[in-house]
């Protein structure tokens, strides 16, 4: 039993991310939790507004299918809810975690890229700094 009880997990959809839900689901299987999973839809990515809205529509339905995952996964203790935020991952603000009573982040990450040298910082190094 622990004290989290809201449960923020950013996903890209990839392996990594896809680990880190099952590794909540595990890790929670016995608490009463909220988690929050959360795309970050930075809208200056897409060529225009109609883009970024089909894309969003596209996001919000990998969003639910990961949501159905989940569910299928835990024992009926996870309440999940799902958000796509239009920031960079690294932007949303500190705002957002407030206002959803944050207790901890959960990141799957695969680390540095090769073509990042060391003193740049990944996605998880910018989203904790921030927050």
């Amino acid at each position: 039993m622990t004290d989290f009880k809201n449960i923020v997990l950013p996903t890209n959809f990839s392996s990594c991310a896809l680990n880190a839900a099952d590794y909540v689901c595990e890790m929670f299987k016995t608490d009463e939790i909220n988690l929050h999973l959360v795309y970050a839809c930075n809208p200056e990515s897409c060529g225009s507004a109609k883009e970024h809205q089909e894309k969003e529509k596209e996001i919000l339905g990998k969003l639910d299918d990961e949501k159905e995952r989940i569910l299928g996964r835990s024992k009926g203790n996870i309440n999940v809810e799902v958000h796509a935020i239009e920031y960079a991952l690294y932007y949303i603000p500190q705002s957002f975690f407030e206002g959803l009573n944050t207790d901890i982040i959960f990141i799957g990450t695969d680390g540095l890229s090769p073509e990042m040298d060391d003193s740049q910082q990944t996605n998880t190094e910018k989203v904790v700094s921030r927050v």
